[in-house]
């Protein structure tokens, strides 16, 4: 049975029925739920931070309301709460001669994250650098990509 890490805008669709990608992320998150599957408190912290905020749409979503979305999807299935117990600055996990910028920094952490926890980070970013991983075990999951 596979685990997954679910990256930000996978728990951004699930809680926000009005996302455009809603209906896939069920879709995929019926099956997964069924498996381990994670939230950290950068995913946590980066859904509910980009669903509430006034330009990501109107009527921007209440905070209270988006804390509710997000505890009543964590007590579906075999939720686990990961810490992030990993250090950008490990050599052993992170090779620094792989060049990040500012956008690709969480996601590349959050694979690290998955592979450490023995997990697939579960996203639709098809940009996530992995070459910067040097965790054997880390891979990604695209959702919408299923064979």
């Amino acid at each position: 049975m596979s685990a997954f890490l679910l990256d930000v805008n996978v728990l951004i669709a699930l809680i926000d029925e009005k996302h455009e990608k809603y209906h896939i992320a069920l879709d995929w998150f019926s099956e997964a739920s069924q498996s381990v599957w994670l939230t950290t408190p950068i995913t946590e912290n980066g859904a509910i931070r980009i669903v509430t905020q006034p330009r990501y749409r109107i009527p921007a979503i209440r905070y209270l309301d988006a804390v509710l979305a997000l505890h009543t999807l964590t007590n579906i299935g075999q939720h686990r709460f990961c810490a992030d117990n990993l250090s950008l600055l490990d050599p052993s996990v992170f090779d620094h001669l792989v060049s990040l910028n500012p956008k690709n920094i969480t996601d590349t952490y959050l694979l690290a994250l998955a592979a450490h926890h023995d997990a697939a980070l579960a996203t639709f970013d098809r940009r996530i650098v992995t070459d910067a991983v040097r965790l054997p075990n880390a891979r990604i999951h695209l959702i919408g990509q299923e064979t």
